[in-house]
Protein backbone atom coordinates (compact mmCIF):
# COMPACT_ATOMS: atom_id res chain seq x y z
CA UNK A 1 0.00 0.00 0.00
CA UNK A 2 1.62 2.85 -1.15
CA UNK A 3 0.33 6.38 0.47
CA UNK A 4 0.48 9.08 -2.83
CA UNK A 5 -1.20 11.90 -1.61
CA UNK A 6 -2.53 13.68 1.67
CA UNK A 7 -5.42 15.75 2.21
CA UNK A 8 -4.24 19.02 3.39
CA UNK A 9 -6.85 20.06 5.05
CA UNK A 10 -7.43 17.05 6.57
CA UNK A 11 -3.99 16.94 8.03
CA UNK A 12 -4.53 20.70 9.23
CA UNK A 13 -7.39 19.45 10.89
CA UNK A 14 -5.80 17.13 13.04
CA UNK A 15 -2.29 18.68 13.53
CA UNK A 16 -4.27 22.06 14.71
CA UNK A 17 -5.97 20.14 17.08
CA UNK A 18 -3.04 18.08 18.64
CA UNK A 19 -1.03 21.17 18.49
CA UNK A 20 -3.60 23.33 20.81
CA UNK A 21 -3.84 20.20 22.98
CA UNK A 22 -0.52 20.42 23.72
CA UNK A 23 -0.59 24.01 24.28
CA UNK A 24 -3.29 23.27 26.40
CA UNK A 25 -0.96 21.46 28.66
CA UNK A 26 2.14 23.34 28.58
CA UNK A 27 -0.43 26.31 29.58
CA UNK A 28 -1.46 24.33 32.72
CA UNK A 29 2.42 24.31 33.25
CA UNK A 30 2.90 27.85 33.01
CA UNK A 31 0.00 28.52 35.17
CA UNK A 32 1.82 26.27 37.45
CA UNK A 33 5.17 27.65 37.61
CA UNK A 34 3.72 31.31 38.09
CA UNK A 35 1.10 30.30 41.16
CA UNK A 36 4.57 28.49 43.31
CA UNK A 37 7.33 30.12 41.50
CA UNK A 38 9.89 32.24 43.19
CA UNK A 39 8.37 35.85 42.85
CA UNK A 40 4.85 34.81 43.26
CA UNK A 41 5.57 36.05 46.66
CA UNK A 42 6.72 39.27 45.78
CA UNK A 43 4.02 40.16 42.77
CA UNK A 44 1.11 37.41 43.17
CA UNK A 45 -1.66 38.96 40.92
CA UNK A 46 0.92 39.63 38.00
CA UNK A 47 2.22 36.26 38.23
CA UNK A 48 -1.22 34.55 38.14
CA UNK A 49 -2.34 36.56 35.52
CA UNK A 50 0.21 35.64 33.45
CA UNK A 51 -0.44 31.91 33.89
CA UNK A 52 -4.02 32.62 33.23
CA UNK A 53 -3.13 34.74 30.33
CA UNK A 54 -1.50 31.45 29.00
CA UNK A 55 -4.37 29.23 29.32
CA UNK A 56 -5.78 31.40 26.78
CA UNK A 57 -3.64 32.25 24.39
CA UNK A 58 -1.37 29.21 24.50
CA UNK A 59 -3.66 26.99 22.69
CA UNK A 60 -4.36 28.94 20.18
CA UNK A 61 -0.80 30.13 19.35
CA UNK A 62 0.01 26.57 18.78
CA UNK A 63 -3.36 25.50 17.09
CA UNK A 64 -2.36 28.40 14.42
CA UNK A 65 1.15 27.16 14.28
CA UNK A 66 0.46 23.70 13.81
CA UNK A 67 -2.03 24.66 11.18
CA UNK A 68 0.85 26.47 9.41
CA UNK A 69 3.00 24.03 9.79
CA UNK A 70 0.67 21.00 8.65
CA UNK A 71 -0.38 22.75 5.77
CA UNK A 72 3.20 23.39 4.35
CA UNK A 73 4.23 19.75 5.43
CA UNK A 74 0.92 18.26 3.40
CA UNK A 75 1.76 20.25 0.50
CA UNK A 76 5.38 19.34 0.29
CA UNK A 77 4.52 15.94 1.10
CA UNK A 78 2.21 15.21 -2.12
CA UNK A 79 5.15 17.52 -3.89
CA UNK A 80 7.54 14.92 -3.38
CA UNK A 81 5.44 12.05 -3.16
CA UNK A 82 4.63 12.86 -6.80
CA UNK A 83 8.27 12.97 -7.90
CA UNK A 84 8.93 10.01 -5.49
CA UNK A 85 5.70 7.87 -6.09
CA UNK A 86 4.91 8.19 -1.99
CA UNK A 87 5.60 6.34 1.05
CA UNK A 88 5.14 2.80 0.63
CA UNK A 89 3.90 1.27 4.03
CA UNK A 90 4.97 -2.44 5.02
Amino acid sequence: MRIRRVAPLSMVKILAFICAVIGAILALLALAGAVIGPTAAEAPGVNVLFGAGAIVVAPILYGVLGAIGALIASVAYNVAADLMGGLELA
